[in-house]
């Protein structure tokens, strides 16, 4: 049996283009971060840190480094949005997955409310 091709373009469907890689998480982030964290935590440091620029992560750990004064955190981008893993007592646990920043910010937030020196105001508005 013949089959007859079509010339038409507009009959030929292509495939989509594939999604460009998220960007990595910078200055930008690193600033966010620092300036909330040291609004509800102000013992806890925030650094950015990877082996390359485009696999950084955003850390999140007490000033003393103790597990005894809370958990670090370690936040990632990835292509489906931002995952948060905590690290308390050498044991690394998946928090979540969040859409934005500021959803990450707020279950950090929400996780360090019960440790000590660490300020738990109602909210925390983010610009």
């Amino acid at each position: 049996m013949a089959y007859k091709r079509s010339n038409d373009p507009a009959s030929q469907k292509s495939a989509p283009a594939p999604k460009a890689p998220p960007p990595p998480l910078g200055s930008l982030e690193l600033s966010l971060f620092r300036s909330v964290i040291g609004v509800i935590a102000p013992d806890w440091t925030v650094e950015l840190q990877g082996f390359c620029a485009g696999e950084a992560s955003l850390i999140v750990v007490p000033d003393s480094g103790e597990d005894l004064t809370g958990p670090s955190f370690a936040v990632t981008r990835e292509s489906y949005g931002f995952r948060l893993d905590r690290v308390h007592w050498d044991v690394m646990t998946e928090v979540g997955v969040y859409s934005a920043l500021p959803d990450v910010l707020a279950a950090i937030r929400r996780q360090l409310a019960f440790c000590s020196g660490v300020a738990n105001s109602g909210s925390v508005t983010i610009h």
